[in-house]
């Protein structure tokens, strides 16, 4: 059976690509049984545990699983090894987390019973990231949270400098086909 002779790696991107497609698609039940294979794949605590573990959180947000993207939000930030993963691996769930939170803050109820663990506002707002210095980074998507946070704490004076960040950015880095694909994708 040639399925049992390929290498795990090629066999996470498998995994990789049919959840990133349930994710599109919304089609959970898909998405779950392609996280299982693939979480099967991974030890516990291993970069790329994290990854397929962002992938799930998506597919849990695009099906309306906000519990369950609570609980696996909880899960990782309280996972004894997610200090020691790269920068760019915590930053992302830090920018999820942000997002999420966001929106727990903006409809409660999408939470139901599950309680997102402290998320630190004024530090993200005030946090320079890597991802801030990396113009291919997400940019875009973290002056955008910080934007709507700032908006929802009626900071305009602040939000205001965040649009004119945004607007000096796009100018910049985004006015050319190379920008406007990144930040397509």
């Amino acid at each position: 059976d040639l399925k049992n002779h390929l290498p795990r790696g090629y066999k996470r991107n498998i995994y990789s690509q049919l959840i990133a497609f349930a994710i599109k698609t919304r089609k959970l039940s898909n998405g779950m049984q392609a996280v299982i294979d693939a979480l099967r794949l991974v030890d516990e605590g291993d970069p790329p545990w994290f990854s397929i573990n962002q992938l799930y959180f998506y597919l849990c947000l695009r099906s309306g699983e906000y519990e369950r993207a609570i609980e696996l939000c909880n899960r990782v930030f309280n996972h004894s090894r997610f200090i020691k993963q790269s920068d760019r691996t915590r930053e992302r769930w830090i920018l999820v987390r942000a997002h999420l939170s966001w929106l727990i803050t903006v409809d409660p109820q999408k939470a139901g019973k599950a309680t997102l663990q402290t998320f630190r506002l004024n530090r993200f707002l005030n946090s320079v990231p890597k991802f801030r210095r990396d113009i291919l980074g997400f940019n875009v998507a973290i002056i955008s949270i910080q934007l709507l946070w700032l908006i929802q704490k009626e900071d305009y004076e602040q939000a205001y400098n965040r649009v004119v960040n945004i607007k000096r950015y796009a100018s910049r880095h985004l006015a050319n086909a190379a920008g406007l694909m990144r930040t397509y994708h």
